[in-house]
């Protein structure tokens, strides 16, 4: 996941996607995650979600 926010970052400053489409992904990700003892990671990938988002 860890790359993927990467590539969202670039793929956002380029307008290639929305912020929409990131938070779907994340949405995804954070529910197949809570099926494990993941929180801090978690944590700290939404925390990165928004970085990206409200950089702009």
């Amino acid at each position: 996941m860890h790359r993927r926010l990467k590539q969202f970052e670039k793929d956002y400053k380029k307008s290639i996607i929305n912020s929409e489409e990131i938070l779907e992904s994340m949405q995804g990700w954070n529910a197949y995650a809570s099926t494990a003892n993941m929180y801090k990671i978690r944590q700290k990938l939404n925390n990165q979600v928004n970085e990206i988002i409200h950089s702009f």
